[in-house]
C-alpha cells in the first residue's frame, strides 16, 4: 500500500511541477530568464524562442519568412510587343486615286511625295500601254508610302450594267490586271460602285453582289469609298474647290455614316489632276488636311480588316 501511495505521490508532484513551469512562461518576467538563461550558450547551442502567445518568434526558418515576405510579380509584356494605342481623336485618311494610269498620274504622285503623305492607286490593266507602264513601276516601287492596287482591267468597257451581269466574266478582268501590273496585293475596287467587303461583311449595289461574292471568295479584298472628289465634263475638271473638300472632310471626321468610324475613305481621279490649276487645288487640299494634328494619311492595305492577301 504504502509503495503504491508513494507512485500516485510521484505523479502528482510530476504534474505540479509542470503547471509551475507552464504558469511562469507564460509571465513576462519568466520569459526574460529563459532568455538570459540560453544566452550565455555558444551559437550553435542556441535553441529557438519558445512561443508562448501564439505568435511566430524573431528566429523563424528562413524559408518560412520568405514564404510571408514573397509577392508574386504582375506579369509585364516584352517591350516589343507594346503597341502605342492611338488617341481616340484621331481620323484616318485614305486618299485613293482611280483608273490611272493617266496623265495626271504622277502629278499626284508627286504632290503626295512632297507633302508627305501615303495614297492609294486603283489602277486599270489596259491603260497601262508600253508608253505608261513605267508610272505602274514606280507607284508599285514605292511602297510602303503608296500602294499599287486593283481597278480592273478593262473597266466594264464603261458598260456596267452588261460588265456585271457576266459574274465569272468580271472575275477573269480582274484576275486579267493582277497579273498584267503586277499587283502585289489582292484589294481591289469594282468600276462605277461603291461595294464593299471587308471583315466578311458583303455590302453593296444589288447588281455587283455576285461578282463580288466570286472575288471574296478568291480571298480579294473589295474597297469602296465614303467621300467623292467629283469632276465634269470631257476635261474631268473638279467640282469641288479644295475649301469645299476640307469642309466635307471635317463634316465627316465625326460622321457615324463612315463605312469604319474614324476612317475616311476619300475617292479621286488621276485625270482630274492634270491641269496645273487642279493639281494646285489638289496640293492645297491635302496641305490644309495636313495642319490638322488629328488626321492620318494611311494607304488602303491598312484599312480595318484588310486581309492583305498577296498574289
Amino acid at each position: 500500500m504504502k509503495s503504491g501511495w508513494n507512485g500516485r505521490t510521484l505523479i502528482w508532484m510530476v504534474l505540479l511541477q509542470i503547471g509551475i513551469f507552464s504558469f511562469g512562461c507564460d509571465n513576462p518576467g519568466t520569459q526574460t530568464r529563459i532568455k538570459k538563461s540560453v544566452a550565455h550558450l555558444p551559437e550553435k547551442e542556441k535553441i529557438k524562442e519558445v512561443k508562448v502567445n501564439g505568435d511566430k518568434g524573431e528566429h523563424e526558418d528562413a524559408d518560412e519568412q520568405d514564404d510571408n515576405k514573397y509577392v508574386k510579380p504582375v506579369p509585364q509584356p516584352p517591350q516589343d510587343m507594346v503597341e502605342d494605342l492611338p488617341d481616340s481623336n484621331t481620323r484616318y485618311i485614305y486618299l485613293t486615286f482611280d483608273d490611272g494610269p493617266q496623265t495626271g498620274t504622277m502629278n499626284c504622285y508627286r504632290i503626295c511625295k512632297e507633302l508627305g503623305v501615303k495614297a492609294s492607286f486603283f489602277m486599270v490593266g489596259q491603260h497601262a500601254d508600253r508608253h505608261l507602264r513605267y508610272i505602274v513601276d514606280t507607284i508599285r516601287d514605292s511602297y510602303p508610302e503608296m500602294v499599287l492596287v486593283n481597278h480592273s482591267y478593262s473597266h466594264a468597257h464603261n458598260h456596267y450594267k452588261k460588265f456585271y451581269a457576266a459574274p465569272a466574266a468580271a472575275q477573269f478582268d480582274f484576275y486579267r490586271a493582277q497579273d498584267s501590273l503586277r499587283i502585289p496585293y489582292k484589294i481591289l475596287r469594282l468600276p462605277g460602285n461603291s461595294t464593299w467587303s471587308v471583315r466578311e461583311r458583303l455590302t453593296g449595289p444589288h447588281n455587283t453582289l455576285r461578282t463580288a461574292r466570286l472575288l471574296d471568295s478568291a480571298g480579294y479584298d473589295l474597297i469602296g469609298w465614303d467621300v467623292e472628289w467629283n469632276f465634269k465634263g470631257k476635261e474631268s475638271a473638279p467640282v469641288q474647290s479644295a475649301e469645299q473638300m476640307v469642309k466635307m472632310i471635317d463634316a465627316y471626321a465625326d460622321s457615324k455614316h463612315l463605312k469604319t468610324r474614324n476612317h475616311i475613305v476619300i475617292l479621286t481621279h488621276d485625270r482630274m489632276f492634270a491641269p496645273t490649276a487642279a493639281s494646285d487645288s489638289l496640293y492645297k487640299f491635302i496641305g490644309e488636311l495636313r495642319k490638322n494634328r488629328r488626321y492620318v494619311f494611311r494607304t488602303i492595305d491598312q484599312y480595318p480588316g484588310i486581309k492583305r492577301n498577296k498574289t
